[in-house]
């Protein structure tokens, strides 16, 4: 049985697993992210936990037919770069894919495929295969984590955009008259609103008016979330009742809003299948 290998590596955590074609994970592993504090370790410590991982398979005859990798944006996926990003903290380029081909392993070689994109696409590429969102044309999801991301499906494509930078649903003014400011400096924008709430009660409400600009933009099938906030599951009634306040409730009953099935694995899942369709 040949296998691929996913990563989903943010500002905070790596997660890296073994998934069959069929899309069944057979074992994974979280450690620290090593983007953020020694992003030269990221190619090394990959690979370290890959063979780990192949350590624990019985059929060691198997093939590994790639490495997919979802990592922060804004990114270059085909030289394998993440630009300088504001939750990494990085003025640089960091080289990702030069940093991976200088190494080789019994598992990993110079012809295996190495493919990048960004987390977030990544995280609803694995809702779409293997979670919530299978079946379903239109969707958008959002991760609350470190940051606020999004990514889209539209019409049964992800959308990536002219730049590769689609998606940055975070970056969405949500209060002009704040002087709340990202990461980016971009002032009210709902990523930084939602870094800085108070409480539970202010985090809903600036998700819920983002939920309220993205129905009214997309009209989507579905809205998931993701990400490190939404692992608790305690936000998403409020979110609703935000959103019902302020749109067309004939529209927001059609939509359906729920969190990433998959959870925090649902990157490891996207990266594998970003493998597999580039063996298609």
């Amino acid at each position: 049985m040949d296998l691929l290998l996913g990563a989903d590596c943010g500002a905070t955590h790596l997660r890296v697993g073994l998934v069959s074609q069929e899309g069944k994970l057979l074992a994974a592993k979280k450690v620290a992210s090593p983007l953020r504090t020694n992003s030269d370790q990221f190619g090394q410590i990959l690979f370290e936990l890959a063979e780990q991982l192949w350590q624990q398979q019985k059929k060691k005859s198997a093939k590994l037919l790639g490495v997919g990798i979802g990592v922060p944006g804004p990114l270059d996926p085909q030289k394998g770069l993440i630009l300088p990003a504001s939750n990494l903290h990085n003025q640089q380029p960091l080289q990702l894919l030069m940093q991976l081909r200088s190494l080789t392993t019994s598992l990993i070689n110079a012809e295996t495929p190495i493919l990048f994109d960004r987390d977030t696409n990544i995280a609803l590429l694995g809702e779409i295969w293997q979670g919530a969102a299978r079946g379903n044309q239109n969707v958008v999801m959002l991760t609350v984590g470190t940051g606020v991301g999004g990514a889209m499906q539209i019409n049964g494509q992800l959308f990536r955009g002219q730049h590769y930078r689609a998606g940055e649903i975070g970056h969405m003014i949500i209060s002009s008259f704040s002087k709340v400011k990202c990461g980016l400096g971009h002032q009210g924008c709902l990523e930084g609103l939602v870094q800085q709430a108070a409480d539970e009660e202010e985090l809903s409400l600036w998700l819920g008016l983002g939920v309220t600009n993205i129905v009214q933009i997309f009209d989507p099938q579905m809205i998931i979330f993701g990400g490190g906030q939404a692992a608790y599951k305690r936000f998403l009634p409020q979110v609703i009742k935000v959103a019902r306040s302020h749109c067309p409730e004939s529209l927001l009953n059609k939509i359906r809003i729920c969190y990433a099935e998959q959870g925090e694995l649902s990157g490891v899942y996207g990266a594998a299948k970003l493998v597999l369709e580039n063996l298609q």
